[in-house]
């Protein structure tokens, strides 16, 4: 929830470990706003990005950064042919798997 003290069951839907996804289903009451991915083709290299992570625990850190590349396939010996989009900027251990997002709030 968004004070981060609360948390709800959730039932895992797909499973993909190949592309580091998992999709859950949870019967909520709140109305949540719809999540809008961008397409992979519309991303550029040097634009704008920002993620909000949780940090040693500190929540809502925010952090700015860029696209640095929308396609470096190869480079993770355990997905091989997945082509990664590479971000850059300043990160902190514990953001990893932090949802990364356009300046217009689409999902990347």
């Amino acid at each position: 929830s968004q004070d981060s003290k609360t948390f709800y069951d959730a039932k895992v839907i797909v499973d993909e470990p190949k592309l580091d996804l998992v999709i859950l289903k949870t019967n909520l009451r709140a109305k949540l706003p719809q999540l809008v991915m961008v397409d992979r083709s519309e991303l550029k290299f040097n634009q704008s990005v920002f993620s909000i992570g949780s940090p040693w625990g500190l929540g809502n850190s925010f952090l700015k950064g860029y696209i640095a590349s929308t396609d470096r396939t190869g480079v993770d010996s355990l997905m091989m042919d997945v082509p990664l989009i590479q971000t850059m900027g300043i990160s902190y251990p514990g953001c990893s798997g932090a949802g990364v997002f356009l300046n217009d709030g689409r999902f990347v």
